[in-house]
């Protein structure tokens, strides 16, 4: 992960924009590419240091069969379902999918 951050990293400065984000060929033609690269950035933050940007992609790791990572909730952090929600509004709100 380091090495990929790195490499997006072109100007060596520790930290990655949406700028940044935004030349990663598979993301912009993606559907929701907008809505993966905003995750990597808190509300009203334009930069992101390698530790969130771990953080972030620690979420997509895939699952192992039969373990949960998240004992306290019904659906483990990292499961499919969990995967598609998504707070677009920024309100506490979870969307489901390809909720509007």
């Amino acid at each position: 992960l380091y090495d990929r951050f790195q490499a997006l990293d072109k100007e060596q400065k520790g930290y990655l924009s949406k700028y940044d984000l935004q030349g990663i060929g598979e993301l912009a033609v993606n559907p929701l590419g907008d809505r993966i690269i905003n995750a990597f950035f808190k509300e009203g933050e334009e930069l992101t240091d390698f530790r969130s940007f771990v953080r972030v992609l620690a979420h997509f790791r895939p699952m192992e069969e039969g373990k949960s990572n998240d004992t306290g909730r019904s659906e483990p952090m990292n499961s499919r379902l969990r995967k598609l929600q998504c707070d677009t509004w920024h309100d506490g709100v979870l969307l489901h999918g390809w909720g509007a």
